[in-house]
């Protein structure tokens, strides 16, 4: 593999730059830079570039991903994310799965969808999650990405207590280091 190329292990809870702080201990004259970011309530491997790779950061950004997610129906919040403050809410114990399906492949092909708010692109010089938590965005200035989706599948589905969801926010929001509103 080329040296250049560094894939860890990012944690849940764990912030990039926690996750980049380990390699950059290693590795103290080192210069690096994300090839795309995963959010404190996501783990997985974090590519992350050095040396001559820094140069092809675009072309890596645009590698296809895969992605293993949760989703919880009947709840919003303001980032789109366990951390985030809940703006609504209803009942949906009674969606079936072909429901769930045919919403799903409703994202096949390419689509384009609004960045999250609390995300790292910047806007005007700042990244978007600073502009939001200052109140300088709207969801009208959410710069829009095209997207392509290939393929979804879902594995389960099961009914969650609104307590359930409370209880793992509250755990994600302990152990994530740094300011990510977590009162």
């Amino acid at each position: 593999m080329n040296p250049d190329i560094h894939i860890l292990n990012k944690k849940l809870g764990q912030t990039p730059l926690e996750a980049l702080n380990k390699l950059k201990r290693r590795h103290p004259n080192g210069r690096f830079t994300y090839a795309g970011r995963l959010d404190p309530a996501a783990e997985g491997m974090l590519l992350v570039l050095s040396g001559d790779a820094i140069h092809d950061k675009a072309s890596f950004l645009a590698l296809p991903k895969t992605y293993t997610a949760k989703v919880v129906f009947g709840i919003s919040t303001d980032s789109g994310d366990l951390l985030g403050v809940p703006k609504t809410s209803k009942h949906t114990s009674t969606l079936t799965r072909t429901q769930v399906l045919h919403a799903l492949n409703d994202f096949l092909g390419t689509t384009t969808l609004p960045l999250p708010a609390f995300s790292s692109p910047p806007l005007r010089g700042k990244p978007l999650w600073e502009l939001k938590k200052t109140g300088q965005l709207t969801s009208r200035d959410l710069p829009k990405r095209n997207m392509e989706i290939i393929r979804l599948r879902l594995v389960t589905m099961e009914e969650v207590l609104g307590e359930h969801i409370r209880k793992r926010a509250l755990k994600l929001a302990r152990i994530v280091n740094g300011d990510f509103r977590q009162e």
